[in-house]
């Protein structure tokens, strides 16, 4: 089952199915505006300063209705370095 709804996305726990790691929970998406569907999800990582990442919607799975899975660590594209205001 495909998540395709930001309502029902919001802060759901996301894991992976090789490694059995909890990677963090959804914070964000990306939308397409002319076909109207989510086609990316930003990851916030665990605590405070938790690093984020991002994901395409079509490998992220939804198992039940508190938890995502993703096959491996290695299907999230985490972001490098730390963002500045001028940055975004």
């Amino acid at each position: 089952m495909q998540l395709e709804t930001w309502k029902r996305a919001h802060n759901l726990q996301v894991a992976t199915l090789a490694e059995g790691a909890f990677l963090g929970r959804l914070d964000d998406f990306q939308f397409d505006l002319e076909s109207h569907r989510i086609y990316g999800w930003r990851l916030k990582g665990n605590g405070m300063f938790g690093k984020s990442g991002g994901l395409r919607a079509d490998v992220l799975t939804l198992v039940g209705k508190d938890v995502a899975f993703v096959t491996a660590e290695a299907d999230v594209e985490w972001g490098g370095g730390l963002t500045t205001a001028v940055d975004g």
